[in-house]
């Protein structure tokens, strides 16, 4: 397995990712306090996700994502109330033949991630499920209360299980068809952006054609960079968050995306540091595969976006900016005590 350095720790290439090196820590409630350090009252759920980059060296996990996957939808956005937020669906399907294989074997290790997850989420039930959650399974098991102990503890955790089950959120979407039974939209993923309402723009550095960034660019510069079926490789954050009844695990896009573009320009060393072993951007036209996009794919189009865009926004919140100095954590969660 390879690792590489790169400002903010290591990260892991997609064709290095093994499901069996990340680490699930135990997850914890983070009390806020306000400026003269007494409680408000409200708290955190924190649950951070590492991966075992070898040498002994553990950390935060980061993931470059496989050359040849695509994001057929480009740059979205998504607006609920006031607030909006940007992501970059990206889809299983690889347009070249060459790295088709590599783009599968990341999809499938990210599906066994959701399996490891869940079960993460059920030693850990009582932090996972709600009170509410929780008072309705007690509420249940009173039917069983003339059973003999070990009985009626298979009884709640099968409750346990099927709540944890039904309240999480993947990771990798693979959603329905509407109107075609038994029929499945490709396994896909959809990192969200940081996004600074005060200066409104982007918290990455965008690599266009360029090796030389477009540091924090606006949402109309990423449009324009990030069309629909481009090849964007970006260097993604994998994170666990909570919201009342609903949980899940999510990807952040972090400090850099490279967009490939016709161009030639040296390779800075910063630039070198995440993707100086990818081929030159400089690619003749003629390496573009063809492909043949059917009318059925077209017309499918703007409702599968939809649904990818919306799979998480109408239960999640903005990650908190800060958590006792470490960034952005987890999703923050407000509860009375």
């Amino acid at each position: 397995m390879t690792s590489t350095q790169q400002k903010s720790g290591s990260f892991v290439r997609a064709e290095d990712f093994t499901c069996e090196n990340v680490i699930m820590c135990e997850p914890y409630w983070y009390h806020l306090t306000d400026e003269t350090g007494k409680k408000t009252g409200k708290k955190v759920f924190v649950n951070q996700v590492k991966y075992n980059y070898g040498n002994g060296v553990e950390g935060l996990l980061y993931i470059r994502t496989p050359r040849g996957i695509v994001s057929n939808f480009g740059f979205s956005s998504y607006t609920m109330e006031d607030n909006t937020s940007y992501s970059l669906p990206l889809t299983s399907i690889c347009k070249d033949v060459d790295l088709a294989p590599g783009v599968t074997a990341f999809f499938d290790e990210l599906k066994k991630f959701d399996k490891k997850a869940k079960l993460h989420a059920i030693k850990y039930s009582e932090m996972f499920l709600s009170d509410k959650m929780s008072d309705a399974i007690e509420t249940k098991m009173e039917q069983f209360e003339e059973l003999e102990d070990e009985e009626q503890l298979e009884k709640r955790n099968e409750q346990i299980v099927e709540k944890i089950n039904f309240a999480y959120k993947p990771l990798v979407s693979e959603r329905k068809v509407k109107g075609k039974k038994g029929e499945k939209y490709p396994p896909a993923i959809a990192p969200k952006f940081t996004f600074n309402k005060e200066s409104g723009k982007i918290m990455v550095n965008l690599y266009h054609g360029s090796n030389k960034p477009l540091e924090n660019p606006t949402p109309e510069e990423m449009e324009e960079a990030l069309p629909k079926n481009c090849t964007p490789t970006p260097l993604l954050r994998l994170k666990c968050w909570k919201v009342n009844d609903s949980w899940g695990t999510k990807f952040q896009v972090t400090s850099s995306i490279l967009v490939p573009k016709i161009v030639k320009q040296s390779a800075p060393a910063d630039f070198g540091a995440i993707f100086g072993d990818l081929p030159s951007m400089e690619e003749p036209e003629t390496k573009e595969p063809e492909t043949k996009e059917t009318e059925t794919e077209e017309v499918e189009d703007s409702e599968e976006a939809q649904e990818i865009e919306n799979s998480e926004e109408e239960q999640e919140v903005e990650d908190s900016e800060s958590v006792d100095g470490v960034v952005g954590e987890s999703t923050e969660e407000e509860v009375e005590e």
